[in-house]
């Protein structure tokens, strides 16, 4: 039996080159694409998508690169800068405020006080917010353009980071919530991280490296926030990642969606959706599983679980590992 069943799926516009990013904040379903800005659904209890509305499709185009909110504000990274907006109850945005840093933010991630972004040359910004309003309180600055920053995930007292420095030493970065480097790891020669996901047990980590080609890690963490790898495969591509109950899901390129269960930390490939399809993006909840392609936003049914999810900050639902 399958552990997925497709509910619905949408092209968001004819006007959209592709669907590169989706989240999910516990109302609305938001799903970022190229040429067309963000596009704002709801999802009925069946799974059905219903479009409430666009913004950023204007000059300038906005590309999103990450999404944060708790279903009344919204953060989004984009390809000009971190931005804020209200979110009504009928899924409109209105602009609030955003902040510039020296490049485009590639993720975003928060917590019960605190916004974090990476960018691609200037290392990690934080931020507090107040009704919406952005204010920039401390920087990550790496020595010139030395380090890219790509993703970035925070459990408990760490955040967790994707990306490279130039002579090769690290692909997956720990940080303390005051943004000192606590641990670094680089599992390949030449490696690259470009995308995070983790949770109370382990942190999962997409590496691109000339050398091994594309892998997917995984890791432990201990209290102190050191890393050790515990298994990895090869996949396609791709850099969306994202899991719950046991499973991880890859949006790996033209691999498709691939989910790998995550017993012990041990990577096994278990069902693939999509085969053929250029997949950007993947998010989750209780109740769906969200893919972001070439072609369309998807709607699939989550796999049945006995457990409860930890539901997190902002109500952003944090995964939950059978071990």
């Amino acid at each position: 039996m399958a552990l997925l069943t497709i509910l619905d799926s949408d092209w968001p516009s004819a006007y959209a080159q592709y669907c590169n990013h989706v989240w999910h904040d516990g109302t609305f379903l938001y799903v970022g694409t190229g040429g067309r800005g963000t596009f704002v659904y709801s999802v009925a209890g069946n799974g059905v998508l219903t479009k409430k509305s666009n913004f950023d499709d204007y000059s300038p185009v906005r590309t999103p690169a990450g999404y944060w909110g708790d279903g009344t504000y919204l953060y989004v990274a984009t390809d000009d800068g971190f931005r804020s907006y209200s979110i009504s109850a009928l899924g409109v945005a209105t602009f609030i405020s955003s902040h510039s840093p020296a490049d485009d933010p590639r993720d975003v991630w928060g917590d019960d006080t605190y916004l974090y972004t990476v960018n691609a040359n200037s290392g990690i910004n934080k931020y507090s917010t107040s009704s919406g309003i952005l204010t920039h309180v401390a920087q990550y600055a790496p020595e010139g353009n030395s380090e890219s920053h790509i993703g970035i995930f925070g459990y408990g007292d760490y955040l967790y980071c994707a990306g490279s420095y130039w002579n090769d030493t690290w692909a997956l970065r720990t940080y303390s919530k005051t943004l000192a480097i606590v641990s670094s790891v680089l599992p390949t020669a030449d490696g690259a991280g470009r995308g995070v996901w983790g949770d109370a047990n382990y942190v999962y980590v997409k590496v691109q490296s000339s050398v091994e080609g594309h892998e997917l890690y995984c890791y432990s963490v201990s209290v102190a926030g050191s890393l050790s790898k515990i298994s990895s495969v090869t996949v396609t591509g791709g850099s969306g990642i994202w899991g719950q109950d046991g499973y991880v899901y890859l949006a790996d390129a033209a691999g498709g969606l691939k989910i790998y269960s995550t017993i012990s930390g041990n990577l096994v490939l278990v069902e693939t959706y999509l085969a053929g399809t250029t997949i950007y993006g993947v998010f989750g909840d209780t109740d769906f599983i969200y893919v972001a392609a070439a072609d369309a936003v998807y709607v699939y049914s989550a796999p049945v679980v006995t457990t409860k999810p930890r539901i997190n900050y902002f109500n952003r639902i944090q995964p939950f590992i059978l071990n």
